[in-house]
């Protein structure tokens, strides 16, 4: 769980990727707001990439 994880966005989807082949199609943001590098978003999803894509502002 992502909220009660010590994990970052990133490393938390990443985790999420190695098992996402075996659901049904499903899309993740995950955030890390106001950390010293500013905002971090995050995206996975199960049908595409196979790592997660930290995503720009715009």
């Amino acid at each position: 769980n992502f909220l009660t994880a010590d994990l970052d966005s990133y490393t938390y989807l990443k985790k999420v990727s190695v098992e996402g082949h075996l659901y049904n199609g499903f899309n993740l943001l995950a955030a890390d707001l106001n950390t010293t590098k500013g905002d971090v978003i995050c995206y996975y999803g199960n049908k595409g990439d196979p790592e997660p894509v930290f995503l720009n502002a715009g």
